[in-house]
């Protein structure tokens, strides 16, 4: 099955959204270390941003092959 850059970003925006909610029950109760939530959250927001940056160029390269003779 193949997704679209728009559906990965919601996914990725939707863990990032999870672990934001999840993480500090985890580090309050000693589960997962601080250090290693902000690094995994980081990890995927540069991922988030791959995939952004990747929507914003197709985006562009769309409306460009609009506006050529």
């Amino acid at each position: 099955m193949k997704f679209s850059l728009n559906q990965q970003i919601e996914e990725v925006e939707r863990e990032l959204s999870m672990r934001w909610n999840v993480y500090p029950g985890l580090i309050d109760r000693g589960k997962l270390p601080r250090r290693d939530a902000e690094y995994f959250m980081m990890r995927m927001a540069a991922v988030r941003e791959t995939l952004a940056r990747s929507e914003e160029r197709r985006v562009g390269k769309e409306c460009r092959s609009r506006w050529s003779p």
